[in-house]
């Protein structure tokens, strides 16, 4: 059993739990951080980890974000609602060392597609855990597991987790979604389907029926792209380049 890791969200879980404000002379603050507290914060939650499933250091794979983002090639707006927000102090310095253990970091690709592509390989699938508190893996089947929480996610929850937020997008990432739909209507409006086919079907009737341009099927496209985890076969190795998803049985946009 390999625990693959979330680095990103662990490495801002802990380095934000370890910052403190320190108050250096009157009217002057700054931000300060123990690394060494942060490396103990780090064994704790992998000792909880070794715990609940039996493994140990050997097992884990820590999956990391490449700089240049794939998503920001066909959106530029992609996480635009994040710029300027500073790391945590002891962010890329804790990054730096998990980089001397095992870790898997590919080309254009975010830590939540490394894991979504080694979930679904042939090594690894059935054989590992998603550790991870992003919603957005609940696309991939399998066990998951966050800050002692376990869950189970099959190919049907895995399935409508794709397709509801091509439609209702994700505020968090900037993706847009459809206009005028949110969470809650976008899982009324898949409720009770059950195959590719449909979900697309649905999906791209709310887009031309709420888009304001005669665009609403490239809008459900590019928002269905956007949102999913990469798989394994859906990864150029030689080109490094994601394989653009494609929707079931349906054209593409000319």
């Amino acid at each position: 059993m390999k625990l693959l890791i979330d680095a990103d969200m662990l490495l801002w879980s802990i380095t934000s739990a370890t910052e403190v404000e320190v108050l250096v002379e009157e009217d002057t603050w700054t931000r300060w951080s123990d690394l060494a507290e942060a490396r103990d914060k780090m064994s704790d939650e992998l000792q909880l980890m070794h715990d609940e499933f039996g493994t140990d250091d050997n097992d884990v794979i820590f999956c990391l974000s490449h700089a240049q983002l794939w998503r920001k090639e066909i959106y530029p707006e992609y996480k635009a609602n994040r710029k300027g927000k500073p790391k945590p102090i002891g962010f890329r310095a804790l990054r730096d060392e998990l980089k001397q253990k095992h870790f898997e970091e590919w080309p254009s690709l975010e830590a939540d597609d490394v894991m979504g592509l080694l979930a679904t390989s042939p090594v690894y699938k059935g054989e590992c855990v998603i550790v991870s508190g992003d919603k957005d893996l609940n696309q991939i089947p399998g066990t998951h597991y966050w800050q002692g929480e376990r869950w189970e996610v099959n190919e049907e929850r895995a399935r409508f987790q794709f397709y509801f937020q091509a439609l209702a997008g994700d505020t968090t990432d900037n993706i847009p979604g459809c206009p005028t739909i949110g969470p809650k209507r976008a899982a009324t409006s898949l409720e009770g389907l059950s195959t590719d086919l449909d979900y697309w079907e649905r999906i791209v009737q709310e887009y031309e029926k709420r888009s304001s341009s005669v665009h609403g099927k490239e809008s459900a496209l590019l928002n269905a792209r956007l949102v999913r985890i990469v798989r394994d076969n859906e990864y150029d190795w030689t080109n490094h380049q994601v394989i653009p998803w494609t929707p079931p049985n349906l054209p593409l946009p000319s």
